[in-house]
């Protein structure tokens, strides 16, 4: 499976996001006077690619998002030509969609 993703390549319009994943565990309850507080924290950055039509997905535990992690994805993932559509975040800003042949559009969040 692993190797199928690593050659996937996704066409046409896309959806593209970014999301922070927390796990956290502990004793929440814990009066102050019984001494500091157990808990566990791990977050862990998810990005995916989805593919508007076929229902396509890509999605990769990444080390953070910005456009240095994030722009090889994009190389090794999107055919060229189609619409890449993101959210405003500043990582996406720095990606080079010219050289995929892509163009960009930023939609927002309502609410």
């Amino acid at each position: 499976m692993k190797d199928s993703m690593q050659q996937l390549r996704l066409e046409g319009d896309v959806q593209m996001d970014e999301t922070l994943l927390t796990h956290t565990r502990g004793d929440f309850f814990a009066h102050p006077k019984d001494g500091p507080l157990n808990i566990y924290q791990r977050q862990v950055w998810v990005f995916g690619i989805i593919q508007e039509v076929g229902q396509r997905v890509y999605l990769e535990i990444v080390d953070g998002c910005s456009a240095e992690e994030l722009g090889p994805i994009l190389h090794r993932h999107l055919a060229p030509g189609g619409v890449v559509h993101s959210d405003g975040w500043a990582g996406y800003r720095h990606i080079d969609f010219e050289s995929l042949r892509r163009r960009r559009e930023e939609h927002i969040h309502l609410g």
